[in-house]
């Protein structure tokens, strides 16, 4: 935090890199949806033309260089323990597209435009590293608990003042689907952040697939059904409310820490849950997928594949934003 500080008061000179980059963050600890914005704007970039390259600082990883390439945009070339469980799913959602780790993001962009001719760098959690500069500023904020309690780390999920939304260029609202205070969660956060682009957009689940062999299991079986949620993700109740749509009879919630590597002794506690409260289905997260991977053949139990998606207004406005952006900005 302090050193952001001397960022924003100019005695610190952010690094420049040959290429667009573009910053998708949160000013609070995990849990926003950040992760489906990266994707869908990789997509939109890669779609228009550009080359995109995403980097990620790696969260928990374990690897023992600095820079971790994930996928080199044809083959994904580390394991999810060697790039940290976002990383490895944006790389399985994003094969097309290089995808890297590193607590360096100056150094792994320069090795994204040496060895792709990266036009574009989308920076995942990148609204405190502000040692690289970036085109543009987007934070996301979960419309159902943009602040939390309102307090700084460790008493609360804050992780920079309320205020630091100043220096943001545009604001995506998450979940606002499950809002029933919109219009008091916007005018909260225009206190902090001033008269800035707020975008609203929603998670909606695509697909179901069984672990380990791509089944797919329709929505509308969930209907009347136990349902057991497995998850270790930074906000497990937006996880029990998508679930809840589809009028479930029974549903609990099993919620680990976030970016929890699972063992043998959580998937024995997991089916011993799932045996007392007599689920019928046991569902996850894709975060989680890869790490509850390892147990398949022990335990049967289906992921839950999400998209973000904007109204069709909002999704033509943030297009044009980020067109004219890619004309005035991008490198040929």
């Amino acid at each position: 935090m302090t050193r952001n500080h001397f960022y924003d008061q100019k005695l610190l000179k952010p690094l420049n890199l040959d290429c667009g980059v573009i910053s998708v963050g949160n000013i609070v600890a995990g849990g926003t949806g950040k992760t489906p914005i990266v994707i869908w704007l990789a997509k939109h970039f890669r779609n228009s033309g550009y080359r995109v390259a995403i980097i990620l600082r790696g969260y928990k990883r374990k690897a023992k260089s600095e820079t971790g390439i994930v996928s080199d945009g044809t083959k994904i070339l580390l394991s999810p323990e060697e790039s940290g469980d976002e990383a490895f799913m944006i790389a399985l959602e994003l094969p097309e597209i290089p995808v890297l780790v590193s607590k360096n993001r100056y150094k792994a962009g320069i090795e994204a435009i040496s060895k792709w001719n990266t036009q574009v760098i989308i920076l995942d959690d990148g609204f405190q590293h502000q040692q690289l500069k970036r085109d543009l500023d987007i934070v996301v904020i979960d419309s159902k608990r943009p602040f939390g309690n309102g307090y700084m780390l460790p008493a609360g999920i804050l992780r920079e003042p309320k205020n630091s939304l100043q220096r943001v260029d545009l604001l995506l609202l998450t979940h606002t689907n499950s809002t029933s205070n919109l219009s008091q969660t916007r005018t909260k956060i225009e206190d902090f952040a001033g008269q800035k682009t707020i975008f609203e957009s929603q998670h909606h689940p695509t697909k179901l697939y069984k672990l380990g062999n791509s089944q797919d299991l329709s929505f509308e079986s969930l209907k009347d059904q136990r349902i057991l949620l497995v998850c270790g993700i930074g906000n497990p109740i937006t996880f029990v409310h998508t679930v809840e749509e589809y009028q479930p009879r029974h549903l609990e919630l099993m919620a680990f820490s976030d970016h929890h590597q699972y063992s043998k002794k959580d998937i024995f506690r997991i089916q011993r849950k799932a045996n007392i409260m007599k689920a019928d289905i046991i569902i996850t997260t894709q975060k989680d997928e890869q790490k509850l991977l390892l147990y398949a053949n022990q335990l049967s139990i289906f992921v839950l594949a999400i998209e973000v998606r904007f109204s069709p207004e909002h999704g033509k406005s943030i297009k044009e934003i980020l067109n004219l952006y890619a004309q005035t900005c991008l490198p040929l």
